[in-house]
């Protein structure tokens, strides 16, 4: 019995002791698990907060892109506004434009066609007349032919005829107006054009000339004059005169070529050392510094406001304290160096110069260009390829487009470049003398620089001396720096500095003679030259001033 209690007694306590060990072992337990709850509820409480924020900063997100979907509708509805307005002012473009231009150059085609079968008729009923220097069209007698001054008929189209003043002229002047409104948005795509398309075509178009060109088979520097070159030249002066009398007063009366003044600036032309020895001819015979006025000027014949000026720049040097004999009197101590912008002349020669002028006085040079009879579509897309919209006439190239002697025995071209890369922008709404003021900015915030370059005749046919249409193949005979022209930097547009342009001669034959102009367009720019600036400056009331280079402005 005592067994048996000690025996229940042991397994009781045994048993008593397992639940106490159980109780405390769940105890321990569900302490641990009470802290991981509390720790997981912790960081549930954390991550709530963060998705909290998240969630919010999610909703900022959506509200700024619904914001943004707003604006970028806003914006897609003004753009489609837009294209509707561009395709309305392109349907009224063609209408009012492009539709009549298509009539006028059906019109003008179909006269042509007239003409063109008309010819041999006319030719046949009209007796043959005296040909020669000395003869002049029939104009106020109102004969459809039109002598060409050689003996030849030019066609049925007149400067001075009723066809001019009905046709022509209005084709000129609507020509003029949709150029001029093409010139508004060439800060778009021009300076790229100028870049990649101009040089591939203008290429062309040379070679095109080139074909039809005959070869004369001269020797290097050897000239050629033109039958009746006296009486060309007497009738470009007659003509220029005119115009001047006629469309400026006295007191006013500008240059006829290179007539709007951009600026007279004050320039350093520094012969450079160490030039090829066949170079270093007259003035660049040895290295040496001369003091020059520089002109920069428009192509004219007016001077209206920049952007319509036709595209086209020219630089006229005159470089001053020159010693020796001269080919022309009335200067002793200066060489000008005169350059324009495009790189081949608008005429080929004196004989066709002749010829444009009639047309440009009767204000419809289109007539000169698109002559059936005689047409210079050629020359004319030339021209149009170097018409841009400029930035500043500091930032172009410039050509002499005309051959000049450089000692006794070789001929060469002149070339004008900037040294400096950096060119400007072109202004979207441009002012009345925006380059002018581009010339201002740039030196008034420091020096700008050139480098004078002479190209040397190595082929008679490819450079020849009589055409001035013909760009010399630079693949032929490459530029060659000679001298520098430094303009520093300097104030230049006051009243009484643009005014000495006025008092000023530049003349390609104020020349030593080792640079003596050659070709018949240098020849007659000998004569042409001086009596349209004695006109000038008569109807001014100024006088000829031969300047040294120490003269001040006030202002």
């Amino acid at each position: 019995m005592v067994a048996s209690l000690s025996l229940g007694g042991i397994a009781a306590i045994v048993a008593a002791a397992f639940w106490a060990l159980l109780v405390l072992f769940l105890i321990l337990t569900l302490r641990r698990v009470n802290r991981l709850v509390e720790a997981t509820t912790a960081l549930v409480e954390t991550n709530s907060e963060r998705l909290t924020r998240l969630l919010d900063e999610a909703a900022a997100t959506a509200s700024s892109a619904h914001s943004d979907l707003d604006t970028l509708g806003d914006v897609l509805g003004n753009v489609r506004g837009i294209v509707g307005t561009a395709a309305r002012f392109t349907s009224l473009f063609e209408r009012v434009i492009l539709g009549p231009l298509e009539k006028l150059i059906a019109i003008a085609s179909l006269l042509s066609r007239i003409a063109r079968y008309g010819r041999h008729v006319l030719a046949a009923l009209v007796p043959a007349r005296a040909s020669g220097p000395d003869h002049e069209p029939d104009v106020a007698g109102g004969s459809w032919v039109q002598d060409d001054g050689v003996g030849g008929r030019a066609g049925v189209i007149s400067p001075e005829g009723a066809l001019t003043f009905l046709l022509v002229r209005p084709a000129s002047d609507l020509f003029l107006w949709l150029w001029n409104l093409e010139r508004r948005v060439e800060f778009l795509y021009r300076p790229q054009f100028d870049r990649w398309v101009r040089p591939p075509l203008f290429a062309l178009l040379q070679a095109l000339q080139n074909a039809r060109r005959p070869n004369e088979n001269l020797q290097l520097v050897e000239e050629r004059m033109l039958p009746n070159e006296e009486h060309y030249t007497r009738a470009i002066i007659d003509e220029l005169a005119k115009f001047t009398r006629e469309n400026w007063l006295p007191g006013s009366a500008q240059r006829f070529g290179n007539t709007k003044t951009l600026g007279v600036v004050r320039g350093e032309l520094t012969v450079l050392p160490d030039i090829p020895k066949h170079l270093a001819r007259g003035l660049f015979a040895e290295p040496r510094t001369y003091p020059a006025w520089v002109r920069f000027s428009g192509p004219g014949p007016f001077a209206p406001p920049d952007l319509e000026d036709l595209g086209q720049c020219s630089v006229a040097i005159k470089v001053m304290g020159v010693q020796g004999t001269k080919l022309m009197e009335d200067e002793v101590s200066t060489q000008d160096l005169i350059l324009v912008s495009p790189a081949s002349f608008v005429t080929p020669n004196i004989r066709e110069n002749a010829e444009l002028q009639r047309w440009v006085r009767a204000k419809a040079p289109l007539g000169y260009f698109l002559n059936p009879f005689r047409p210079h579509v050629t020359h004319a897309l030339m021209q149009l390829l170097y018409s841009p919209m400029l930035a500043s006439p500091l930032e172009v190239q410039y050509y002499s487009n005309v051959p000049f002697l450089l000692g006794e025995d070789q001929a060469v071209a002149y070339s004008l470049k900037p040294r400096s890369t950096a060119r400007s922008k072109i202004p979207v709404r441009p002012s009345e003398n925006y380059l002018r003021e581009a010339m201002v900015r740039t030196l008034h915030n420091g020096d700008w620089t050139f480098d004078f370059m002479v190209q040397v005749q190595t082929d008679s046919h490819r450079m020849p001396l009589e055409d001035a249409t013909v760009k010399w193949p630079e693949r032929l005979s490459p530029y060659v720096p000679v001298a520098r022209l430094r303009l520093p930097a300097q104030r230049f547009d006051s009243d009484a500095q643009l005014a000495f342009a006025d008092v000023l001669r530049y003349n390609p034959w104020h020349s030593l003679p080792a640079h003596k102009p050659l070709g018949n367009s240098n020849r007659a720019r000998r004569q042409m030259y001086w009596e349209l600036a004695e006109l000038r400056q008569a109807m001014n009331g100024v006088q000829h001033v031969e300047p040294t280079g120490d003269e001040t402005f006030e202002g």
